[in-house]
C-alpha cells in the first residue's frame, strides 16, 4: 500500500515506497531483478545482453540528512548508472 510506480524517462522507471526502510528496498530492487531475469525474453537488439535484464538504482531518504527531492533522484540516478557501468543486471545502492 502506497507505492508508486511511474515512466521517469525513456527506459527508466521510478517506484516510490514510502517509510520503507533501505533493506527493504534493496530486497524489492533484487527481487524484480531477479523476477526479470527468469522471464528470458529475448533481446535480439541489444549488443550486450542476449535476454531482457535490469539495473536497478536504489536510494532511501533517511540515507541522508536534509535530502531533497531533487538530491534523492540524483542520488538514485547515479546508482543506477553505476549499475550499468560494473556490467548491468544488477542492484547498486546511492552512496
Amino acid at each position: 500500500a502506497g507505492e508508486s510506480v511511474a515512466r521517469y524517462g525513456g527506459e527508466e522507471i521510478a517506484i516510490i515506497m514510502p517509510a520503507v526502510p533501505l533493506e527493504h528496498a534493496i530486497q524489492r530492487a533484487e527481487q524484480l531483478r531477479i523476477k526479470i531475469q527468469s522471464l528470458a525474453i529475448e533481446h535480439p537488439a541489444s549488443k550486450t545482453q542476449r535476454f531482457v535484464s535490469v539495473s536497478i538504482g536504489v536510494c532511501c531518504s533517511s540515507q541522508f540528512s536534509n535530502i531533497t527531492s531533487a538530491t534523492l533522484v540524483e542520488s538514485v540516478d547515479k546508482a543506477l548508472y553505476r549499475a550499468k557501468k560494473q556490467g548491468r543486471n544488477q542492484v547498486a545502492i546511492a552512496q
